[in-house]
């Protein structure tokens, strides 16, 4: 190995450090509510290589177009990830030569070709393809030893933080319990909580008192893709463990996510509240002015699809720029269904321009206001899949 020369290895152990800043740095309220599994499978995809893909046996030569008198042994690969990382901190495995460094060689990632020059001899062309071959084979024994104990080291550490945040607020608990003093613990909105909370059947709203000149009368943009978000986290629990949450109907899904909302916002959110023409699944009045509106429905049919966007329009006002639907979905073909809300919204009369999937579960469309029609609301459309199979599948 060329005394200097950075590893595989060493790139793992940078990664595990910057995983680690990662795991630290993230709020105590979120970090109890992420589920530890999914969060080392997510940090494993971002930061692990995957083995390279090579086709040694068409390793071709051409003449150098560097060198006059030299030629270029080449070898097609894959482009990927980890070739990239590889280059672009000349990396070498964990093993390799003292015979030639990672600079001798080049990757071309728009021809998927691996490179190395020779002399126009039998021996240089030789001693290039042998190069080639056994670096090849050098990175990826390498990247297959770091992964074999990557998501372990990653596991321990998602898990390890989680547990002193559990031990932690456990103290605190003990703490208030001795003392006769309660312990409020409040998460800013970017702080968001996912919890699986107790259904409040009453929930007051708290009101901030807001000077005029503080006063908005539509509601910021990163402050509803916030709260999008946090209803999004709380929705994958329920698709992660459909035996418990398939049996809920409406009024007790929309109760656990308004519990979740006024973890963040103190009571602020309300079920059933009326707002123009009827009452409102979610109502959350994130200051005097900005209001957060949201229709939950059980999916059944296209219909439902036409129904909730129906509800949205007649509840929001010339003031609001933003609604939300919330659909859950009991039924088989799970794909078959979303493509279907994708299609149906497209065909509502009232849409301004295209629906767009903005991911596996959000879809967006603008629509025109009915009370106003040159006045256009923008509705997001979030769509979770609880399908169960009673014989013991989900």
């Amino acid at each position: 190995m060329v005394i200097g020369e950075p590893t595989i290895g060493d790139l793992y152990r940078s990664n595990l450090n910057e995983i680690r800043n990662k795991v630290h740095q993230t709020a105590d309220a979120e970090t109890l509510g992420l589920d530890p599994d999914d969060w080392t499978r997510q940090f494993v995809e971002q930061y692990s290589l995957e083995p390279i893909v090579s086709d040694v046996a068409k390793g071709f030569l051409t003449e150098s177009e560097s060198h006059r008198g030299l030629l270029c042994y080449q070898v097609p690969v894959q482009p990927s990830h980890a070739l990239s990382e590889i280059f672009k901190h000349g990396l070498s495995g964990n093993r390799s030569s003292m015979s030639w460094t990672i600079k001798q060689f080049a990757y071309d990632p728009e021809k998927g070709l691996l490179m190395y020059a020779c002399d126009c001899t039998e021996s240089g062309i030789g001693w290039a393809k042998n190069a080639i071959e056994s670096q090849l084979q050098w990175w990826n024994d390498a990247i297959s030893q770091e992964n074999s104990s990557f998501r372990e080291q990653v596991s321990q550490i998602v898990k390890r933080h989680i547990e002193n945040i559990k031990q932690h607020t456990s103290s605190l608990d003990n703490i208030s319990k001795k003392m006769g003093i309660p312990l409020y613990k409040r998460a800013d909105l970017e702080e968001i909580i996912i919890i699986s909370p107790k259904i409040r059947k009453e929930i007051a709203p708290i009101m901030r008192v807001v000077s005029p000149s503080q006063k908005r009368w539509t509601l910021d943009e990163d402050k509803f893709k916030s709260i999008i978000e946090l209803i999004n986290r709380q929705s994958l629990q329920f698709e992660r463990t459909p035996k418990v949450f398939s049996r809920l109907g409406e009024e007790d899904l929309r109760d656990i996510i308004l519990s979740s909302l006024n973890a963040v916002f103190a009571g602020a959110a309300v079920g059933e509240a009326f707002q123009v023409l009827g009452k409102t699944d979610i109502h959350l009045r994130v200051t005097e002015g900005e209001l957060f509106i949201a229709e939950l429905k059980i999916w059944d049919g296209p219909e439902s699809a036409r129904f909730v966007t129906k509800q949205l329009l007649e509840r929001l006002t010339w003031h609001e720029s933003y609604g939300v639907a919330v659909i859950f979905s009991k039924r088989a073909d799970f794909s078959t269904i979303r493509n279907t809300l994708f299609t149906t919204l497209s065909s509502i009369a009232s849409i301004a321009g295209e629906a767009k999937l903005l991911s596996d579960h959000e879809i967006e469309a603008n629509f025109r206001l009915p009370t106003d029609n040159t006045k256009i609301v923008e509705i997001h459309f979030l769509i979770y899949n609880l399908y169960l199979d009673y014989q013991g599948r989900s």
